[in-house]
């Protein structure tokens, strides 16, 4: 969008814009988009939001607590997945530390050596997930 610019005359004649290779029409500090965006429809998630909150149709109960209820069962019989989204809900995501400060020596090894402490960081790194 081209910017107006204030040019002062040299005769003391009221300052007037100056449009700058822009459309000739627009004014300084006017939108030309004044109601925005237009709308394209709701979001997946809008729309999830509106059906968690209304009945399910046999249980007579809002569609939330019974996905609550789902997940709290598959948690207790032991399925992680669903105990760490439970955990994670209640108590925030655990952070985890990287130490990046190691330096390693590659010029006195072998070819095979390298490959070996290649498979050994990344053996360490699979450990730490």
């Amino acid at each position: 969008m081209a910017k107006a610019r204030i040019v002062k005359q040299a005769d003391s004649k009221p300052a007037k814009p100056v449009n700058r290779g822009g459309n000739p029409n627009w004014k300084p500090g006017v939108s030309g988009n004044p109601n925005g965006r237009p709308k394209i429809g709701a979001a997946l998630s809008d729309l999830l939001r509106a059906k968690m909150d209304e009945l399910h149709p046999v249980a007579g109960v809002p569609w939330r607590d019974l996905v609550v209820q789902t997940i709290m069962e598959k948690a207790i019989s032991g399925d992680m997945r669903a105990a760490e989204l439970v955990m994670e809900r209640i108590d925030g995501k655990v952070s985890q530390t990287l130490n990046l400060g190691g330096k390693i020596d590659w010029s006195g090894m072998t070819p095979e050596e390298r490959s070996a402490r290649i498979s050994e960081l990344l053996a360490r790194r699979g450990d730490a997930k």
